[in-house]
């Protein structure tokens, strides 16, 4: 992989992360990819959930999780908002 990539996860400290999916295996998979450092982004969110924009269970950090993609979409793609 070597396309602009952004990754956020819910994690918090060991015992407050995201209970279904490994958050390690995901760490190591950012530091494997061959995407250069400037083009991606990891985001641990502290007060999210498994699936971050659900409107089932939402996340109490949707506002930064959107911001954070904001930002991404912005200085990484080099999309401007309309």
């Amino acid at each position: 992989i070597t396309q602009p990539t952004f990754m956020c996860y819910y994690y918090k400290n060991e015992q407050e992360k995201d209970p279904i999916v490994s958050v390690e295996r995901m760490l190591d998979f950012y530091e494997l990819i061959q995407t250069p450092s400037v083009q991606k982004r990891k985001i641990a969110v502290p007060n999210g959930r498994h699936v971050m924009t659900s409107h089932v269970i939402p996340s109490e950090s949707t506002e930064d999780l959107i911001g954070e993609t904001q930002k991404f979409l912005e200085e990484v793609l080099q999309l401007k908002k309309r």
